[in-house]
Protein backbone atom coordinates (compact mmCIF):
# COMPACT_ATOMS: atom_id res chain seq x y z
CA UNK A 1 0.00 0.00 0.00
CA UNK A 2 1.19 3.43 -0.65
CA UNK A 3 2.83 4.81 2.50
CA UNK A 4 1.68 8.47 1.21
CA UNK A 5 -1.75 7.09 0.87
CA UNK A 6 -1.62 5.23 4.42
CA UNK A 7 -0.24 8.73 5.90
CA UNK A 8 -3.06 10.67 4.27
CA UNK A 9 -5.72 8.83 5.90
CA UNK A 10 -4.18 8.57 9.28
CA UNK A 11 -4.74 12.01 9.26
CA UNK A 12 -7.68 12.19 8.48
CA UNK A 13 -8.83 9.91 10.90
CA UNK A 14 -6.72 11.70 13.36
CA UNK A 15 -8.22 15.03 12.56
CA UNK A 16 -11.93 13.54 13.05
CA UNK A 17 -11.21 11.77 16.35
CA UNK A 18 -9.66 15.09 17.43
CA UNK A 19 -13.19 16.79 17.59
CA UNK A 20 -14.00 13.92 20.68
CA UNK A 21 -10.61 13.23 22.00
CA UNK A 22 -12.27 11.74 24.82
CA UNK A 23 -14.29 9.31 23.35
CA UNK A 24 -13.62 5.56 22.44
CA UNK A 25 -13.80 4.62 18.93
CA UNK A 26 -14.61 1.15 17.78
CA UNK A 27 -13.13 -0.43 14.12
CA UNK A 28 -16.79 0.26 12.43
CA UNK A 29 -16.42 3.58 13.69
CA UNK A 30 -13.06 4.04 12.16
CA UNK A 31 -13.77 2.77 9.25
CA UNK A 32 -16.58 5.52 8.10
CA UNK A 33 -14.10 8.29 8.37
CA UNK A 34 -12.58 8.32 5.09
CA UNK A 35 -13.75 6.96 2.07
CA UNK A 36 -11.01 5.78 1.16
CA UNK A 37 -10.93 2.78 3.52
CA UNK A 38 -12.71 0.44 1.07
CA UNK A 39 -11.79 -2.75 3.41
CA UNK A 40 -10.47 -3.79 6.43
CA UNK A 41 -6.81 -4.56 5.47
CA UNK A 42 -6.39 -0.72 4.17
CA UNK A 43 -7.87 -0.28 8.11
CA UNK A 44 -5.61 -2.69 9.63
CA UNK A 45 -2.56 -1.00 7.78
CA UNK A 46 -3.29 2.57 8.54
CA UNK A 47 -4.31 1.58 12.14
CA UNK A 48 -0.89 0.02 12.76
CA UNK A 49 0.83 3.20 11.19
CA UNK A 50 -1.00 5.36 14.19
CA UNK A 51 -0.13 3.00 16.75
CA UNK A 52 3.53 2.97 15.52
CA UNK A 53 3.56 6.73 15.89
CA UNK A 54 2.14 6.91 18.99
CA UNK A 55 -0.82 8.84 17.72
CA UNK A 56 -3.43 6.41 18.51
CA UNK A 57 -3.34 3.93 21.59
CA UNK A 58 -5.47 0.27 21.83
CA UNK A 59 -7.26 -0.90 24.98
CA UNK A 60 -10.06 -3.63 25.61
CA UNK A 61 -13.53 -2.77 26.35
CA UNK A 62 -16.08 -5.42 27.08
CA UNK A 63 -13.69 -8.05 24.77
CA UNK A 64 -13.65 -5.51 22.11
CA UNK A 65 -10.65 -3.53 21.00
CA UNK A 66 -11.46 0.32 21.16
CA UNK A 67 -9.07 3.54 19.99
CA UNK A 68 -8.12 6.74 21.48
CA UNK A 69 -6.80 9.87 20.10
CA UNK A 70 -3.18 11.03 21.46
CA UNK A 71 -3.01 14.27 20.78
CA UNK A 72 0.18 15.03 18.44
CA UNK A 73 2.49 17.11 20.39
CA UNK A 74 2.69 13.90 22.94
CA UNK A 75 2.72 11.71 20.46
CA UNK A 76 5.81 13.13 19.21
CA UNK A 77 7.40 12.92 22.60
CA UNK A 78 6.27 9.55 23.33
CA UNK A 79 8.19 8.46 20.29
CA UNK A 80 11.19 9.52 21.62
CA UNK A 81 10.98 6.80 24.47
CA UNK A 82 12.93 4.12 25.04
CA UNK A 83 11.36 0.78 24.58
CA UNK A 84 11.65 -0.05 28.35
CA UNK A 85 10.13 3.56 29.26
CA UNK A 86 7.81 3.04 26.84
CA UNK A 87 6.78 -0.21 27.93
CA UNK A 88 6.31 1.32 31.83
CA UNK A 89 4.29 4.27 30.46
CA UNK A 90 1.74 2.26 28.88
CA UNK A 91 1.30 0.53 32.27
CA UNK A 92 1.34 3.26 34.19
CA UNK A 93 -1.28 5.05 31.41
CA UNK A 94 -3.99 2.31 32.42
CA UNK A 95 -3.64 2.41 35.92
CA UNK A 96 -5.72 6.02 35.44
CA UNK A 97 -6.25 7.97 38.40
CA UNK A 98 -5.86 4.96 40.40
CA UNK A 99 -2.23 5.19 39.95
CA UNK A 100 0.27 1.63 39.62
CA UNK A 101 2.35 0.43 42.46
CA UNK A 102 5.92 -0.22 41.53
CA UNK A 103 5.70 -4.12 42.33
CA UNK A 104 2.94 -4.45 40.52
CA UNK A 105 5.32 -2.74 37.35
CA UNK A 106 8.03 -5.26 37.61
CA UNK A 107 5.47 -8.55 37.90
CA UNK A 108 3.27 -6.96 34.39
CA UNK A 109 6.54 -5.92 32.67
CA UNK A 110 9.19 -8.63 33.50
CA UNK A 111 11.63 -5.81 33.69
CA UNK A 112 14.71 -6.13 36.16
CA UNK A 113 14.37 -3.81 38.88
CA UNK A 114 17.64 -1.69 37.89
CA UNK A 115 15.94 -0.89 34.29
CA UNK A 116 12.58 -0.11 36.03
CA UNK A 117 14.21 2.39 38.42
CA UNK A 118 15.93 3.67 35.61
CA UNK A 119 13.48 4.31 33.42
CA UNK A 120 11.30 5.57 36.36
CA UNK A 121 13.41 8.29 37.09
CA UNK A 122 13.71 9.25 33.69
CA UNK A 123 10.14 9.33 32.86
CA UNK A 124 10.03 11.64 35.71
CA UNK A 125 12.14 13.97 34.40
CA UNK A 126 10.52 14.26 31.58
CA UNK A 127 7.49 14.92 33.28
CA UNK A 128 5.61 11.72 31.80
CA UNK A 129 4.48 10.75 35.45
CA UNK A 130 4.64 11.26 39.17
CA UNK A 131 5.03 9.67 41.94
CA UNK A 132 2.23 9.74 44.61
CA UNK A 133 1.93 8.89 48.51
CA UNK A 134 -0.93 6.68 49.30
CA UNK A 135 -2.72 7.17 52.80
CA UNK A 136 -3.72 3.61 52.79
CA UNK A 137 -0.26 2.01 51.97
CA UNK A 138 2.28 5.35 52.76
CA UNK A 139 5.24 3.04 52.49
CA UNK A 140 4.72 2.31 48.83
CA UNK A 141 5.67 3.59 45.49
CA UNK A 142 2.59 4.66 43.54
CA UNK A 143 2.79 6.09 39.98
CA UNK A 144 0.27 7.93 37.57
CA UNK A 145 0.84 9.88 34.48
CA UNK A 146 1.74 13.20 35.29
CA UNK A 147 -1.42 15.50 34.46
CA UNK A 148 -3.91 13.51 36.33
CA UNK A 149 -5.47 14.08 39.60
CA UNK A 150 -5.22 11.44 42.08
CA UNK A 151 -8.32 9.59 43.16
CA UNK A 152 -9.68 10.49 46.81
CA UNK A 153 -9.30 6.99 47.47
CA UNK A 154 -5.38 7.26 47.41
CA UNK A 155 -5.08 11.01 49.02
CA UNK A 156 -8.19 11.46 51.67
CA UNK A 157 -9.04 14.01 49.73
CA UNK A 158 -8.84 17.79 50.44
CA UNK A 159 -7.96 16.80 54.67
CA UNK A 160 -4.99 15.19 53.71
CA UNK A 161 -1.24 16.70 53.38
CA UNK A 162 1.42 14.63 52.03
CA UNK A 163 -0.91 11.60 53.62
CA UNK A 164 -1.02 12.83 56.66
CA UNK A 165 -4.33 14.01 58.41
CA UNK A 166 -4.07 18.02 58.28
CA UNK A 167 -6.13 19.00 62.01
CA UNK A 168 -4.70 22.09 61.69
CA UNK A 169 -6.58 22.76 58.87
CA UNK A 170 -9.55 21.36 59.42
CA UNK A 171 -10.04 23.12 62.92
CA UNK A 172 -9.01 26.56 61.18
CA UNK A 173 -11.63 25.98 58.09
CA UNK A 174 -14.52 24.76 60.60
CA UNK A 175 -13.78 27.94 62.98
CA UNK A 176 -13.88 29.45 59.46
CA UNK A 177 -17.39 28.77 58.19
CA UNK A 178 -18.87 28.50 61.59
CA UNK A 179 -18.02 32.88 61.70
CA UNK A 180 -19.68 32.85 58.15
CA UNK A 181 -22.73 31.08 59.45
CA UNK A 182 -22.80 33.07 62.02
CA UNK A 183 -22.97 36.26 60.33
CA UNK A 184 -26.06 35.00 58.70
CA UNK A 185 -27.65 33.79 61.96
CA UNK A 186 -28.53 37.35 63.45
CA UNK A 187 -30.26 40.30 62.18
CA UNK A 188 -27.78 43.97 62.15
CA UNK A 189 -28.68 46.90 62.79
CA UNK A 190 -31.98 46.66 64.18
CA UNK A 191 -33.10 45.74 68.01
CA UNK A 192 -34.45 42.64 66.69
CA UNK A 193 -32.64 39.46 68.15
CA UNK A 194 -34.00 36.61 65.62
CA UNK A 195 -34.84 36.65 62.19
CA UNK A 196 -38.91 36.02 61.49
CA UNK A 197 -39.74 32.55 61.12
CA UNK A 198 -39.41 31.28 57.24
CA UNK A 199 -36.93 33.55 56.95
CA UNK A 200 -34.86 32.05 53.32
CA UNK A 201 -31.29 34.02 54.53
CA UNK A 202 -29.50 31.64 56.27
CA UNK A 203 -26.22 30.30 55.45
CA UNK A 204 -26.90 26.96 52.97
CA UNK A 205 -24.50 24.66 51.77
CA UNK A 206 -24.12 25.90 48.44
CA UNK A 207 -23.60 29.24 49.48
CA UNK A 208 -20.96 28.29 52.08
CA UNK A 209 -19.12 26.20 49.66
CA UNK A 210 -19.18 29.36 46.82
CA UNK A 211 -17.80 31.82 50.04
CA UNK A 212 -15.26 29.14 50.42
CA UNK A 213 -13.82 28.72 46.56
CA UNK A 214 -14.58 33.24 46.52
CA UNK A 215 -12.06 33.84 49.80
CA UNK A 216 -9.13 31.44 48.76
CA UNK A 217 -9.86 29.84 51.98
CA UNK A 218 -7.86 26.79 50.37
CA UNK A 219 -5.60 25.98 48.22
CA UNK A 220 -7.36 22.58 46.97
CA UNK A 221 -10.40 22.69 45.36
CA UNK A 222 -13.46 21.89 47.57
CA UNK A 223 -16.44 19.67 46.51
CA UNK A 224 -19.81 20.25 48.09
CA UNK A 225 -19.59 17.16 49.68
CA UNK A 226 -16.45 18.38 51.72
CA UNK A 227 -18.07 21.40 53.24
CA UNK A 228 -21.39 19.24 53.84
CA UNK A 229 -18.90 17.25 56.11
CA UNK A 230 -17.57 19.94 58.27
CA UNK A 231 -21.02 21.32 58.49
CA UNK A 232 -22.48 17.79 59.80
CA UNK A 233 -19.08 17.89 62.46
CA UNK A 234 -20.12 21.61 63.77
CA UNK A 235 -23.78 19.81 64.01
CA UNK A 236 -22.19 17.14 66.10
CA UNK A 237 -20.62 19.53 67.89
CA UNK A 238 -23.56 21.51 68.66
CA UNK A 239 -21.98 24.76 67.10
CA UNK A 240 -24.36 24.78 64.41
CA UNK A 241 -28.07 23.65 63.56
CA UNK A 242 -30.45 23.05 60.66
CA UNK A 243 -32.90 25.68 60.12
CA UNK A 244 -35.42 24.75 57.67
CA UNK A 245 -35.18 22.25 54.60
CA UNK A 246 -31.17 23.82 53.59
CA UNK A 247 -30.36 26.42 56.06
CA UNK A 248 -27.71 26.84 59.12
CA UNK A 249 -27.65 28.52 62.10
CA UNK A 250 -25.00 29.39 64.57
CA UNK A 251 -25.47 27.97 68.42
CA UNK A 252 -23.91 31.02 70.42
CA UNK A 253 -24.40 33.10 73.39
CA UNK A 254 -21.93 35.81 74.16
CA UNK A 255 -18.81 35.62 71.91
CA UNK A 256 -15.86 37.08 72.97
CA UNK A 257 -12.23 37.26 70.21
CA UNK A 258 -9.65 35.66 71.95
CA UNK A 259 -7.01 36.33 69.09
CA UNK A 260 -6.33 35.57 65.87
CA UNK A 261 -6.88 31.94 63.74
CA UNK A 262 -4.60 30.41 61.08
CA UNK A 263 -6.39 31.53 58.80
CA UNK A 264 -6.06 35.50 59.70
CA UNK A 265 -9.55 35.41 61.57
CA UNK A 266 -10.98 36.34 64.81
CA UNK A 267 -10.97 33.07 67.04
CA UNK A 268 -14.10 33.30 68.89
CA UNK A 269 -15.04 31.44 72.23
CA UNK A 270 -18.32 30.46 73.42
CA UNK A 271 -18.87 31.54 76.88
CA UNK A 272 -21.98 28.93 78.57
CA UNK A 273 -24.63 29.83 80.51
CA UNK A 274 -27.74 28.58 81.48
CA UNK A 275 -30.13 30.36 79.19
CA UNK A 276 -27.62 29.42 75.86
CA UNK A 277 -27.37 25.47 76.85
CA UNK A 278 -31.21 25.09 77.26
CA UNK A 279 -33.06 25.08 73.85
CA UNK A 280 -34.54 28.13 74.28
CA UNK A 281 -31.34 29.88 74.58
CA UNK A 282 -31.07 28.91 70.74
CA UNK A 283 -34.96 28.28 69.48
CA UNK A 284 -35.12 29.89 65.93
CA UNK A 285 -38.87 29.96 66.71
CA UNK A 286 -39.04 31.45 70.40
CA UNK A 287 -40.59 34.45 69.26
CA UNK A 288 -44.29 32.78 68.23
CA UNK A 289 -43.93 29.83 71.39
CA UNK A 290 -46.28 30.60 73.88
CA UNK A 291 -48.95 28.77 76.00
CA UNK A 292 -52.02 28.63 73.39
CA UNK A 293 -49.51 28.64 70.94
CA UNK A 294 -49.23 26.05 68.13
CA UNK A 295 -45.37 26.16 69.60
CA UNK A 296 -45.13 25.72 73.30
CA UNK A 297 -43.47 24.35 76.12
CA UNK A 298 -45.61 20.96 76.48
CA UNK A 299 -44.90 19.78 72.62
CA UNK A 300 -41.78 21.19 72.34
CA UNK A 301 -39.20 18.30 70.23
CA UNK A 302 -36.39 20.02 71.13
CA UNK A 303 -37.05 20.09 74.99
CA UNK A 304 -37.69 16.64 75.07
CA UNK A 305 -34.36 15.62 73.20
CA UNK A 306 -32.64 17.86 75.40
CA UNK A 307 -34.33 16.32 78.63
CA UNK A 308 -33.17 12.82 77.51
CA UNK A 309 -29.63 13.81 76.98
CA UNK A 310 -29.15 15.35 80.44
CA UNK A 311 -31.01 12.66 82.63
Amino acid sequence: MDPALVVSIADTIHDTCSEDPDKYYEIPHLQTMDDRITNLEILRTVINHMLAHKLIKAMQRDEESVFRIVDRELAERLQQLSAEESLLFTHIDSAGTEGIWTKTLKIRTNLHQTTITKSLKSLEAKKFIKCIKSVKHPTRKIYMLYHLTPDIGLTGGPWFTDAQLDDEFISALKDAIERYIYEKSFPRGTTAEHFPPGWQGYASLEGIHRWVADKGLTDVAMELADIKALVDVLIFDRRVERVGVRGYKSIRGTIKLTGRGVLGRPLEERIKNGLTETPCGHCPVKDICEDDGPINARNCIYWADWLKQII
